[in-house]
């Protein structure tokens, strides 16, 4: 952790600049030269607030946020390698983030919030701190979605999120844990809410392959760690996407001793991932196949294939993910298992079934973020409006629903 002389010398090398390309290249457009200008001025308070009233999950943010395609990456000063590294101030400022307990008067408004993801804390926060009566459900048996349930301990610690269950408690949110909606409780329960707040985020795994019993879904191992080494030990996997879930399984995967491959359609330049994880993946000696698209999966004299096709990258393409070209030339990987970690997406099931205009209206309801139900106003927020994001993203999108839920209620 860095101390504050430190923070205050990455504060001094920022230029200030009129048109700050870091805060348009942050989800949450956080006011780092302002903040960094109140550290430099040893005005800490008001670095804090800045960034406090900007970011409810900056604990989380200065953790995971991919920092070199965002703030630091985007700094004028990055063409020179010396992009200012905002996640180290962040880190420091956010050691104090859940001391500040400060609640407006109650306003006599309460709100339902389903789901204690990244978006759905957001929301619990910024509702709380407003004066709202706030009730948080989560099927989970604690807080935090993907934090608790996928992200591997080797990236994130986990008990940062005591000390925002901590903070939630502070604060007066309700919270129930182990409530699943559509089994513990449905929508008409929360009828003495007029406003609901869906933060479910992602549920449903995407599939490029056909079901094999040598394919596996990359969640269910993240979820399941545990019961997945002594099937993997020794073992060749092979894991498909260029994601940071790709990455976060096949390095938990390596460290079960097995030999993994990442399998991805384009090269490692052009995968979303962070650089930071590709370069620790590559570290850990995860060996990268590039520009191969998977095709299916068999198995020929009880040995275990994965076809694919090479795939060549458009040359003339700007695009961060530059257009694919297939070849015709195909081939097989031998392999004992496939790992397919290609993303999540919203599920809206239950909604369709609760709601019958809901799937006649999804598409004017996900680009309002919001319906009315009854006399109810139920919003939807998160990867669960915006579908699988980052988390600066995530609790972006929240701060937008709390912006919107002020203004028509």
């Amino acid at each position: 952790m860095e101390n504050y002389e430190n923070i205050k010398k990455i504060a001094n090398n920022c230029l200030n600049c009129k048109k700050p390309l870091c805060v348009e290249a942050c989800p949450m457009h956080n006011p780092i030269p302002s903040i960094l200008n109140d550290i430099k001025n040893d005005h800490l308070d008001m670095a804090k607030d800045k960034l406090f009233t900007s970011s409810k999950v900056t604990l989380v943010c200065s953790k995971l946020c991919d920092f070199e395609r965002s703030c630091a990456g985007k700094c004028i000063l990055a063409k020179k390698g010396k992009g200012i590294p905002f996640y180290m101030v962040e880190a420091y400022l956010a050691k104090s983030f859940c001391e500040n307990t400060f609640v407006k008067s109650q306003n006599g408004k309460k709100v339902a919030i389903i789901g204690a993801g990244i978006s759905g804390i957001t929301c619990a926060i910024s509702l709380a701190k407003d004066g709202y009566s706030v009730y948080l459900f989560d099927k989970n048996a604690q807080i935090g979605g993907v934090l608790t349930e996928s992200i591997p301990s080797f990236r994130f610690d986990k008990s940062i999120l005591i000390n925002y269950a901590k903070l939630l408690d502070d604060l007066g949110v309700k919270v129930y844990l182990n409530k699943t909606l559509g089994q513990d409780f449905t929508l008409d329960d929360l009828n003495s809410f007029k406003c609901i707040i869906m933060a479910l985020g992602t549920q449903g795994s995407r599939s490029v392959l056909n079901k094999t019993a040598f394919l596996i879904d990359g969640i269910s191992v993240l979820k399941n760690i545990d019961s997945y080494k002594a099937t993997f030990a020794k073992k060749k996997i092979l894991v498909i996407g260029g994601g940071n879930v790709a990455m976060d399984v096949a390095r938990t995967v390596k460290r079960m001793d097995a030999m993994v491959h990442i399998v991805y359609r384009r090269d490692i330049l052009s995968a979303p991932a962070s650089k930071k994880e590709i370069t620790d993946a590559l570290n850990e000696g995860i060996i990268f196949d590039e520009c191969l698209a998977p095709i299916k999966l068999i198995t020929e004299n009880n040995t275990n294939y994965l076809e694919v096709e090479k795939m060549q990258l458009e040359e003339h393409d700007t695009h961060a993910k530059k257009a694919i070209i297939p070849t015709g030339e195909f081939r097989k990987m031998t392999c004992d298992y496939v790992i397919e970690a290609v993303g999540e997406y919203p599920s809206y099931e239950y909604l369709e079934k609760a709601i019958p205009t809901f799937a006649q209206n999804k598409e004017t309801i996900l680009a309002n973020g919001y319906f009315k139900y009854h006399e109810q106003i139920i919003f939807l927020t998160g990867d669960y409006l915006i579908g699988a994001s980052s988390f600066a993203k995530a609790s972006a999108m929240a701060n937008k629903t709390i912006k919107k839920l002020e203004e028509i209620t």
